[in-house]
């Protein structure tokens, strides 16, 4: 799985540098499968902590890093797909 994320990186990364209009849709995908993992991985292991002595902000600071590490490249490459691709 890997070594296709990496070709379709590739792929991608040719096609932004020439401003190939089917580039976006492929930013797109790869966004969607970027945040999709994130949230497959993530929400199960929070679902499956048991720890209820804990106050409920505790649980919802431990997605900050996820969406400083996630959420914003995946913002930021629709804005790439979406103004370097007029």
């Amino acid at each position: 799985m890997t070594r296709r994320r990496g070709a379709i990186c590739k792929v991608t990364r040719s096609g932004l540098l020439f401003r190939k209009p089917w580039t976006r849709y492929l930013m797109y995908a790869l966004t969607t499968i970027y945040v999709g993992t994130w949230l497959l991985y993530t929400i199960p292991s929070v679902a499956n902590i048991r720890w209820r002595d804990q106050p409920w902000l505790v649980d919802v600071l431990m997605f900050v890093p996820g969406i400083a590490l996630v959420v914003l490249p995946a913002v930021y490459c629709v804005y790439v797909a979406k103004v370097y691709l007029r």
